[in-house]
């Protein structure tokens, strides 16, 4: 197993200096509702910051401890090269993740709890096309993320957006709930 990972690494590392880095597919992220939060060496954090909102229960309350957020991970030419041979290795369809650029996930943060549960995760391509979607259904635990990780720092700073912006927020949460009963 050992050899094998070996034979891979040496092999990413060849086509890396082989390839030139501009031949790979990048997401266009738009300033006007993401938010750039960090990246990492692989990995570019946004979030949606014209959709976050609370959650809206079926009675139309407003939970204000409850953010709702879509956030955009657009990926390296490496990452893009580790999520394609990851899937070939898997014996996954591989096709159309030639233009794989990112990835989005729905999440539900819990403020109160300091909880993030990923609701769903879609691997996009350049044209924003989904080319694959699942529930993962993931609890991340805050408290128990090192504090200079970065799903926490990332976490952390949507909180801090959402707590700077409770009117608008909030606005956007009446409109939900008035849009429900309307239906």
């Amino acid at each position: 197993m050992r050899k094998f990972f070996f034979v891979w690494f040496i092999a990413m590392v060849c086509i890396g200096a082989v390839v030139p880095r501009t031949a790979f597919a990048q997401l266009t992220v738009s300033d006007s509702s993401y938010q750039w939060v960090q990246s990492s060496a692989r990995i570019n954090y946004y979030f949606n910051t014209s959709e976050i909102r609370f959650f809206v229960d079926d009675t139309g309350r407003i939970d204000r401890n409850i953010l709702l957020v879509k956030t955009v991970k657009s990926f390296d030419w490496l990452q893009i090269q580790d999520a394609v041979e990851k899937r070939k290795w898997k014996g996954l369809d591989s096709a159309g993740y030639e233009n794989l650029a990112g990835a989005v996930e729905d999440l539900v943060i819990d403020v109160q709890h300091q909880t993030v549960f990923v609701k769903t995760y879609t691997e996009m391509d350049t044209d924003w096309n989904a080319l694959e979607s699942s529930n993962p259904n993931r609890l991340c635990d805050l408290t128990k993320l090192s504090a200079k990780s970065f799903d926490h720092i990332f976490y952390g700073e949507i909180i801090k957006y959402a707590g700077l912006h409770q009117a608008e927020l909030q606005d956007r949460s009446i409109a939900y709930a008035a849009q429900l009963y309307m239906k």
